[in-house]
């Protein structure tokens, strides 16, 4: 994991790894994560969208 992209509310980071692609979009002014999920490599290519809660996310420290 690492950050791909960062603004004052948000930060995006992402998980690479062969057979999959993850990136989470944490909003700190709205408190929720949003997050994508690509497999592949698998019997069934799998390709997910997901929106959560969150209301324990602190602000991005400067």
């Amino acid at each position: 994991m690492f950050p791909v992209g960062q603004t004052k509310d948000m930060l995006t980071i992402g998980a690479f790894r062969g057979t999959y692609v993850d990136i989470y979009t944490f909003n700190f002014s709205n408190n929720e994560v949003v997050w994508t999920s690509h497999k592949i490599g698998t019997a069934i290519p799998k390709v997910g969208i997901y929106r959560a809660a969150c209301s324990l996310m602190s602000p991005i420290l400067d």
